[in-house]
Formats: C-alpha cells, sequence, structure tokens
C-alpha cells in the first residue's frame, strides 16, 4: 500500500519486458517490487522479527459479472 501512495515507488512498482518471438508467439516477463511488514524489537544483543498481521477483509465487497 505505501508503494501505490507514494507516486516516485509506484512508478517503480511494476515492470514488465515482452520478447516478439513470432508474430503469435511472445516471452512476457512481469516483475513486482513486494515489500512485507514486519515489527523488530531488539533485547540487548538479541532482536527478533514479527510479521505484521494483514489487515481483515472490508465487509463490502466488489464484485465483477461477466457473462
Amino acid at each position: 500500500p505505501d508503494a501505490i501512495h507514494n507516486p516516485e515507488l509506484r512508478e517503480k512498482l511494476l515492470t514488465f519486458e515482452v520478447d516478439i518471438l513470432r508474430n503469435d508467439i511472445c516471452d512476457i516477463s512481469l516483475n513486482l517490487q513486494l515489500t512485507e511488514r514486519v515489527i523488530v524489537s531488539a533485547d540487548g544483543d538479541v532482536s527478533s522479527v514479527e510479521a505484521v498481521p494483514e489487515p481483515d477483509e472490508p465487509d463490502e465487497m466488489w464484485a465483477v459479472s461477466r457473462g
């Protein structure tokens, strides 16, 4: 979420490359810069890392029907 709201980070969040092999075939590479929030606590010389849990699902969810 932090990268999506920051214009400078958002530009580097997703990159892609396409290699055209023939008229009907290509290789596509998608690169995502993913991060995970953690809490680091130190007790003397010992550090511990704890993952921050994912937020709860919103009560209202959007759905798209195709058909």
